[in-house]
């Protein structure tokens, strides 16, 4: 899976008794929005959220002006005093809807697939159904994770519908029966991975 960073300026951690604002993937914010009753139990203060995402180019301003910055891969050379820390590793999955017929598909198909070689389901051993594909956003740290390493820097096809979360994504695949869409394993409810 991707590395999944919690990254805090050190002034943010002594001074609890201010709100925090987190800044950075939607991936983290779902971490931060389970942590705000904890830290609202120990503090005066409370937790703002602005779960967005990040890209690469935006990854450094998170980190720099956000108490709490989420970033969903690994930062190799984070701003002058900020400490990463890696909370967790999440899989990025990819969901259809819960009742299409598909069982599985290869890297390769996934390759095909979301760079718009394959655009019919009977081509990956699904029925006579054009393929509609959903993907996040390219400040998403998923979907650079996505187009690294299934994709091979290929680029996403023409056709694919862009959300800006994966709650989204996987929104849009339960309510479409040629959808297929990739996302965090955490978000992957009533729909079905392959």
């Amino acid at each position: 899976g991707t590395p999944l960073g919690w990254h805090a300026r050190a002034h943010a951690v002594l001074g609890i008794e201010e709100e925090l604002r987190y800044e950075g993937s939607s991936t983290i914010g779902t971490f931060i929005r389970d942590a705000q009753d904890v830290y609202k139990g120990v503090s005066h203060g409370g937790i703002s959220i602005d779960d967005r995402g990040e890209s690469e180019a935006g990854e450094v301003a998170v980190l720099a002006t956000a108490d709490i910055g989420g970033v969903a891969r690994e930062v190799i050379k984070p701003p002058q005093g900020v400490e990463c820390t890696i909370i967790g590793h999440d899989d990025i999955v990819t969901i259809v809807r819960a009742d299409l017929p598909i069982e599985g598909l290869t890297m390769q198909q996934l390759k095909e697939v979301f760079s718009g070689q394959v655009t019919n389901w009977n081509q990956v051993g699904g029925g006579d159904a054009p393929i509609v594909l959903y993907g996040r956003d390219n400040s998403s740290g998923t979907y650079a994770y996505f187009k690294e390493h299934v994709l091979d820097e290929l680029d996403f096809a023409q056709e694919t519908q862009t959300l800006p979360g994966t709650a989204a994504v996987i929104n849009a695949v339960s309510h479409d029966v040629g959808g297929i869409g990739y996302g965090g394993i955490a978000y992957a409810e009533g729909v079905h991975t392959v």
